[in-house]
């Protein structure tokens, strides 16, 4: 279970800066949604970076079949692609992927030659941050507070 502690030390080790609380409530309130959403996208980035090594060792993204070429059903959530990942032997332990009893905030899909990871954003201010996509593929809408990445293409 993610603690405040850990998610600072986490995000601090990111290069991010923790909120102080020295200002009003709202303040820090704001200051501490930008700071959750940085830790979020650069959950997503790292799965990104290793979705492009399981790429490399599979052949194709997680989707529809394994690395091991067995068929199974579609990945349908992000913690199901953290486990799949893990399971393959890849190291996603920086990854914040949420805190529990919270609603889903991470998307993902794929037809395992492409891929969307998408996130949930508290503040509006990070809906024009560089990187972003637009648009819609696999069921995952990709605007207004969804913050997307896209899969290279080949």
């Amino acid at each position: 279970i993610l603690t405040w502690d850990g998610l600072y030390s986490h995000l601090g080790d990111a290069g991010l800066e923790a909120p102080v609380p020295d200002e009003s409530l709202e303040g820090f309130v704001a200051d501490l949604k930008i700071f959750l959403d940085k830790g979020r996208i650069h959950s997503l980035k790292l799965v990104q970076g290793v979705l492009s090594r399981y790429r490399e060792k599979c052949g194709f993204y997680p989707g529809l079949a394994d690395c091991e070429g067995g068929f199974r059903v579609a990945t349908s959530s992000f913690r199901e692609l953290l486990q799949i990942l893990r399971a393959t032997g890849f190291d996603v332990r920086g990854v914040v992927s949420g805190v529990l009893g919270e609603k889903e905030r991470y998307r993902y899909g794929s037809n395992g030659q492409y891929y969307v990871l998408g996130v949930v954003l508290d503040d509006r201010k990070h809906l024009n941050i560089s990187g972003r996509v637009g648009g819609s593929a696999f069921g995952i809408n990709c605007g207004g507070e969804v913050y997307c990445l896209l899969s290279p293409l080949r």
